[in-house]
């Protein structure tokens, strides 16, 4: 996307009709999406660089997977200075290492998250929301409507779901797809933001 006009800054990207969400929405999701005091300042910090880039997508869309990676390196940088108390030869590996360990280990689990039901939906939505957008780039069309998950699809959603082994992989995925000059287009930042910090608050708790 070019450099947005001067006079159309602040107006919406053209993008966001495809989405049934409001300003409003978006920054009220992640609002109420927070870190615990015992969460290290600097992690807060990218942190909250992350969902101001996330409330930010609405005015340019190719913001959302910058907002993750954001949240991601906010989550690296979590699981760093867990390693630092625990364990500190580990610091220093590749974030993958670090990850299997704090499985391993249970610094961060299934367990944690308060809303298996809440995250399966949210998966559901995100993989109607991805398939509308290609059936969008085919048909040429401005926007269709995306249906609500049913509670049949979140259920077999949320059966067989691993959320953080999901989450570690789209950390590595989103990093690796940027550095070769791809862009994922998904529309879900501040739902995976989300997440993001269940499992920094995870490491602290």
């Amino acid at each position: 996307m070019p450099l947005v006009e001067f006079a159309k800054i602040g107006e919406p990207d053209e993008r966001q009709s495809f989405f049934n969400l409001t300003l409003e929405d978006l920054h009220a999701s992640l609002e109420s999406i927070s870190l615990d005091r015992e969460v290290p300042e600097r992690v807060r910090e990218i942190f909250d660089t992350a969902k101001n880039l996330s409330l930010h997508s609405w005015f340019v869309y190719e913001f959302h997977p910058i907002a993750e990676l954001t949240g991601f390196l906010a989550l690296e940088r979590a699981l760093k200075a867990r390693a630092k108390q625990d364990r500190p030869a580990l610091a220093n590996k590749p974030l993958r290492k670090i990850m299997d360990h704090a499985i391993a280990h249970g610094w961060i689990s299934e367990d944690g998250f308060e809303s298996r039901q809440g995250v399966a939906r949210a998966r559901v939505l995100d993989r109607k929301i991805r398939e509308s957008i290609e059936r969008l780039k085919v048909s040429g069309a401005e926007s269709e409507p995306v249906d609500e998950p049913t509670a049949e699809e979140i259920a077999r959603e949320a059966k067989d779901m691993r959320i953080v082994e999901s989450i570690c992989s789209a950390a590595i995925n989103i990093r690796n797809s940027l550095a070769h000059g791809e862009i994922p287009l998904a529309p879900n930042s501040h739902r995976r933001l989300r997440m993001t910090a269940n499992l920094i608050n995870q490491l602290f708790s």
